[in-house]
C-alpha cells in the first residue's frame, strides 16, 4: 500500500500484503502469505516465515518463523495467525500440531536441539506434521537467529484456549 519501501535485493514471495509505510531493509526474505502492518519496519537479512504476521508499528531485528504473530519492539511472539491459518483452510490436525510445536518453543522455551530431538522420538501426528517440520526447518536454517521474546499474558490460558488472545 501507500508509503512502503522495500530496500535492494528483498525477496517477496507470493501472497505477502504490506500496509501503508512498512520499511523492509536490504536483503530481507518475506515468505508466501505474510502480513505487515502499517508503520512495521523489518532489519536487513531478515527472514519471515510463511503466514506469519506482524503488528502495526512493529519492529523487527531477527528472523520471525512461520504460522505465527508478533508484536512490539523488537517484536515478540504473542500467539498463532490463527485468523490467517483459518483462512487458508488448515485442518484441525494442522493447526494442533502448530499449536503443539510453537507451546514448546515459545511456552517452554526448549533449546532447538532437545526440540529436534522430541519430535523425533515421540511418535504422535504432530511430530510428523509437515508444518511442524517446517517451524523446524525455518529455526535450523536462521543465520541471524529466531526472536524467542514473548509478551506478557495468562501463557496457561492461551495455549488452552486455541490460541486467541
Amino acid at each position: 500500500m501507500n508509503f512502503s519501501h522495500i530496500a535492494h535485493d528483498v525477496t517477496l514471495e507470493n501472497d505477502v500484503v504490506l500496509i501503508n509505510n512498512v520499511n523492509l531493509g536490504g536483503h530481507a526474505h518475506v515468505e508466501q502469505n505474510v502480513m505487515l502492518m502499517a508503520n512495521s519496519a523489518v532489519h536487513q537479512f531478515c527472514r519471515i516465515g510463511k503466514f506469519t504476521s506482524l503488528t502495526p508499528y512493529s519492529g523487527i531485528r531477527q528472523d520471525l518463523p512461520p504460522f505465527c504473530l508478533f508484536t512490539g519492539q523488537p517484536g515478540g511472539f504473542s500467539g498463532l495467525n490463527s485468523v490467517a491459518l483459518k483462512r487458508a483452510n488448515f485442518s484441525k490436525e494442522d493447526l494442533h500440531a502448530i499449536k503443539q510445536v510453537t507451546k514448546l518453543f515459545y511456552h517452554d522455551k526448549l533449546l532447538m536441539n532437545d526440540l529436534e530431538t522430541l519430535t523425533k522420538n515421540i511418535d504422535d501426528d504432530w511430530c510428523n506434521n509437515k508444518h511442524t517440520l517446517a517451524f523446524i526447518k525455518f529455526i535450523k536454517n536462521s543465520k541471524r537467529g529466531v526472536s524467542k521474546k514473548t509478551h506478557s499474558y495468562n501463557k496457561d490460558s492461551f495455549f488452552k484456549d486455541g490460541g486467541t488472545l
